[in-house]
């Protein structure tokens, strides 16, 4: 346990939309292709502030609620619709990803989220966030990692899935070194994605992944 920042999942300030998310068997038709729209609500450089800077991100990201689900046992691995990323955001050694995933149906996206209430669901997010820790500090050893996850929330967007906390330790080069990470779960129309929030020694603030999560989720509830 953690034990700290429930902020986002507890957090007063309720989203109001204008519309309700249709969670029900919506089937991707053959040859359609959802990457652009899913591009468009993925994080922008225009939702930072001016000091952030956008940078391409590792193909090795990977998908963490697919690899969090498949390691549970919820799902079987499969070739998703589409995947797209956005830029990996900078500024100083806060570093912050989305990326989203298309699968056939509403109910395929579902099938995944669930799998952040399993009992499972906490070694394998330890598992799966190994890789975005790696990339952030190349040659790192990882040393331990203490995760909690959290399936929904409360007062939060209609398309909120859940969140993991994690921090890591590593050795860098000899040097002792704790990466924070937070990583908050959206539902679309027949694809989910992830924003990720890696802080290297100190977490990226609630203030700003509330801004963040609340920018992205209102785009995919249009998407």
């Amino acid at each position: 346990m953690t034990g700290r920042r429930p902020g986002i999942a507890r957090r007063v300030a309720v989203l109001l939309f204008g519309g309700v998310l249709a969670l029900a068997g919506c089937s991707g038709s053959s040859g359609y292709d959802p990457s652009q729209q899913m591009r468009a609500a993925l994080l922008q450089l225009s939702d930072f502030p001016p000091t952030w800077r956008a940078y391409p991100q590792s193909p090795n990201a990977g998908d963490l609620l697919g690899d969090i689900a498949v390691c549970t046992g919820a799902v079987k691995q499969e070739r998703p619709v589409a995947m797209v990323q956005s830029s990996e955001f900078r500024n100083h050694q806060e570093r912050i990803t989305s990326t989203a995933v298309a699968l056939n149906s509403n109910g395929d996206v579902s099938k995944r989220a669930s799998s952040l209430g399993l009992p499972r669901a906490t070694g394998c997010a330890a598992r799966a966030a190994q890789q975005r820790v790696l990339d952030l500090l190349p040659g790192a050893k990882i040393t331990s990692a203490d995760f909690t996850v959290q399936p929904g929330g409360v007062n939060v967007a209609i398309n909120y899935a859940g969140i993991l906390h994690g921090v890591v330790n590593a050795d860098v080069e000899g040097k002792a070194t704790k990466v924070y990470v937070d990583a908050v779960f959206l539902l679309g129309t027949a694809f989910y994605s992830d924003i990720t929030f890696l802080g290297v020694s100190s977490p990226v603030p609630d203030a700003i992944e509330h801004v963040l999560t609340d920018d992205v989720a209102l785009r995919e509830q249009h998407a």
